[in-house]
């Protein structure tokens, strides 16, 4: 091996180690890569991208499968911070669009030109242009949220996303990625507690090029990779794929660092000073939720459950019950009066609108008091043609409901002088939510089956 003191090699040694490729050697180019490799060796823009594309492109598959594991022997060696540059971003203007600082290197040889050509694919989407491949004869897919119109439907993220999947190899690339944005944040974290997120991730987002110091607003390409993640497999078969590929899209919502509980995109929106907007976040978790099919949703709201403060999802479940009950534009704007005549008087803290919606003390996703739990569980769903909408209520209140009861127990006082305060025929009206008329699959039969044990016994201990 020859002498190397600095932290990458010479453009010559990167030229000798690339020279298989010329051969469409991937084999040898791997073994080269592997011989000259260590935890004081960098890699370079062009090494690291020559291994995602033969990660993602190449024939046999023992050839992409070596490659990932050796992305994962780099992400134990190095700390992310020091190769991030290498990776496709999201551009924050025109110029770093047709011109990323990532991609300026020379390709030499058919595999070179062709690695080259496909990293492109992310001078607009960043990291994530490279695991899509487009869906052959795509349709819009049939969540339960299609055929009506929800508020601020034009809010809508992920149109875009709909006809293409993530690649069989794209969810081991994702895996990868999501093991470094996860090592990223807890060093972005150390001895920064309101700072607990990863900046190579944030890269990943897309911004207006007009203002990009601006608080980040626009999920929508982590939320296609959910939304690929959850829709109905073939068959409905749940194969162990689909179990990981589930866990992964998870993960990118609610990523979380080794010493740290926060989640990413959650965490990113609820410090003192979010990069990500938090009404933006919550809408764009609103709208994937909107889209998937009903019975996927409790292994999604159960799997967060593992990695983000209970809080946020009950906050997420109050603004889905509010969504189809056609009050939760008029409700936010309620509160947006209420925090804007607010006197900063730590006496008026649990005065107004907002207060009496949602408990103090839980930041910006906080979750509702028991007696607006109460109030919410009696909304009437508002303009269900199809009844996708009295489904979708029916899943987020069992979901509030389940969270509310495990964090105040209901002989807790709280239960009984809420629902004092609650209209006559309260309980049926609750009760009448939770009846599904229609055409049901199996799966959601089974899902609503469950979702009446949990009403009853509701009211059995009341």
């Amino acid at each position: 091996m020859p002498d190397v003191t600095s932290s990458s090699l010479s453009l010559n040694w990167q030229n000798v180690i690339s020279a298989p490729l010329e051969e469409d050697l991937a084999p040898l180019f791997l073994t080269s890569f592997a011989y000259f490799f260590d935890k004081n060796l960098l890699p370079s823009p062009k090494q690291l991208q020559l291994l995602l594309h033969i990660a993602l492109h190449s024939s046999p598959e023992p050839i992409s499968h070596s490659t990932i594991t050796f992305l994962h022997k780099l992400s134990s060696l190095q700390l992310p911070s020091s190769y991030a540059h290498c990776l496709p971003i999201v551009p924050i203007s025109a110029e770093l669009k047709n011109n990323p600082k990532w991609l300026r290197w020379e390709a030499n040889g058919r595999t070179e030109m062709d690695a080259k050509r496909r990293c492109g694919n992310g001078r607009e989407d960043g990291i994530w242009g490279l695991v899509w491949v487009r869906e052959k004869g795509a349709k819009k897919r049939d969540g339960h949220g299609h055929g009506h119109r929800d508020e601020d439907a034009d809010e809508e993220e992920g149109k875009n996303a709909t006809d293409k999947v993530v690649s069989e190899m794209g969810w081991e690339v994702l895996h990868w990625l999501v093991t470094v944005w996860e090592k990223d944040q807890a060093e972005h974290g150390k001895g920064r507690p309101d700072q607990t997120y990863s900046p190579m991730f944030l890269e990943q987002l897309p911004r207006p090029y007009s203002a990009p110091e601006l608080q980040l607003d626009n999920a929508t390409l982590p939320l296609a990779v959910s939304q690929c993640a959850f829709h109905k497999s073939p068959g409905g078969i749940q194969s162990e794929d689909t179990q990981q590929r589930r866990e992964v899209a998870v993960r990118i919502l609610a990523l979380r660092g080794y010493t740290y509980t926060r989640a990413q995109l959650i965490r990113a929106s609820s410090t003192p000073s979010p990069p990500f907007h938090p009404a933006s976040l919550m809408l764009s978790l609103l709208n994937l939720v909107r889209t998937l099919p009903l019975f996927v949703l409790p292994d999604l709201f159960q799997r967060l459950s593992k990695r983000i403060p209970w809080n946020v999802l009950a906050h997420l479940y109050t603004i889905v019950i509010e969504d189809v009950a056609g009050v939760r534009t008029a409700k936010s704007e309620e509160r947006r009066l209420a925090r804007k005549k607010r006197k900063p008087d730590p006496e008026t803290l649990s005065a107004g609108v907002e207060e009496g919606d949602f408990q103090a003390d839980f930041g910006v996703f906080p979750p509702p008091t028991v007696t607006y739990t109460c109030q919410i569980l009696a909304a009437p769903v508002k303009g269900d043609r199809k009844g996708d909408r009295t489904k979708l209520g029916a899943v987020a209140k069992w979901s509030l409901l389940s969270i509310m009861m495990a964090r105040t127990a209901i002989t807790d006082p709280t239960w009984q002088m809420a629902l004092e305060r609650q209209e006559d025929g309260w309980k049926e009206r609750v009760k009448a939510s939770f009846e599904i008329s229609g055409v049901v699959e199996e799966e959601e039969a089974r899902l609503i089956a469950a979702m009446k044990k949990i009403v009853a016994v509701f009211f059995m201990m009341l």
